[in-house]
């Protein structure tokens, strides 16, 4: 997911459902370059988060900006 998501207006979105539905465990950044896809050129971060109610771990990601990807929860 784009860090972006975290400091811009078009994030609100992601971040309310976050705070809603989920209990964030952690997130994840790639400390040798700016992203964990090739060739994607902004800064990505891998979100683990469990679902309230649900009780196991999972992983919210894919959410590409340039391509139109899907965000999975």
């Amino acid at each position: 997911m784009p860090a972006s998501t975290f400091y811009t207006e078009q994030g609100e979105g992601v971040k309310r459902l976050l705070k809603l539905r989920y209990d964030v465990i952690g997130l994840v950044e790639n400390r040798v370059g700016p992203s964990f896809s090739d060739g994607s050129g902004f800064k990505e971060l891998i979100i683990f988060a469990r679902k309230r109610g649900g009780g196991s771990a999972g992983f919210v990601g894919g959410l590409d900006t340039e391509t139109g990807g899907d965000l999975l929860l």
